[in-house]
């Protein structure tokens, strides 16, 4: 046996897709892949579950497209019923049995018919929906585009803020370079007033020094006149001794040198 897609078993067993879906979730019928590797199911499977396999949908399409050319402006029900007159038609007259089978196989097809009409419509809402719900996002979206500036008015943009942004990196430098300017002086003024006040420093360390030394000088003329007055008094007090000696030798009072 041949192994169908989902589509094609639900013509060949008159039923909807949802429906052999549900079947193969309760566990009534098995899905297997098709050479394409998407989801089908073995004819074999769907005689056992369902019985006889009506007609190809290859004979189905090619009847309703028959009709469908010369009835197009009739209702839902008119080309049914097309249908089932063109099934009843190629049915031979002479057996009755064949004919009320054909009946039966028409009625399932009709129902079939509904059934696949019902979901086309379904999924035709469902496309308008999607479709609508593009076209918003569409609408959306243009509107976006159309709020967005121009490359031009952006490049014009950027432009204008790099111009914006080297002038305030120049005011930055500038003002750095004007605060730095103004600390260097002042640091140099006050290198230069300690500058001053050291040289101030070390001049009157250096007239502290003289003074010092003109001190340190007078001292040593002082401690010289009375070393020399010292030994000028101890040669009297010599000399007055040898007198006193000599005095005493020659019996002699000292008398004072005058």
């Amino acid at each position: 046996m041949a192994i169908v897609s989902i589509t094609e078993a639900a013509k060949l067993v008159r039923k909807g897709r949802q429906t052999l879906y549900n079947h193969n979730e309760k566990g009534k019928l098995s899905f297997t892949k098709t050479e394409e590797g998407k989801p089908g199911i073995d004819t074999a499977e769907l005689q056992r579950v369902y019985g006889k396999l009506y007609m190809s949908a290859d004979k189905i399409n090619s009847v309703v497209k028959n009709e469908a050319d010369t009835s197009h402006n009739y209702g839902q029900s008119e080309v049914l019923n097309t249908v089932v007159n063109t099934s009843v038609k190629n049915t031979p007259a002479n057996t009755t049995y064949k004919h009320q089978s054909m009946d039966v196989d028409t009625s399932s097809t009709l129902s079939w018919f509904i059934e696949q009409v019902d979901d086309t419509k379904k999924a035709l809402a469902d496309t308008k929906a999607e479709l609508k719900e593009r076209e918003n996002t569409l609408a959306e979206l243009r509107k976006a585009i159309a709020v967005l500036p121009s490359p031009e008015s952006v490049e014009r943009r950027l432009a204008e803020q790099a111009d914006q942004l080297k002038r305030q990196h120049n005011e930055v430098l500038e003002s750095e370079r004007e605060r730095l300017t103004q600390a260097l002086a002042e640091q140099q003024q006050c290198a230069a007033r300690e500058c001053e006040q050291w040289q101030q420093s070390i001049q009157d360390k250096k007239s502290e020094i003289q003074q010092a030394r003109a001190a340190a000088d007078e001292l040593r003329r002082r401690d010289l006149e009375q070393a020399k007055t010292l030994k000028a008094v101890r040669n009297q007090i010599v000399a007055l001794e040898s007198r006193g000696f000599i005095a005493r030798l020659l019996n002699r009072k000292p008398t004072l040198a005058g």
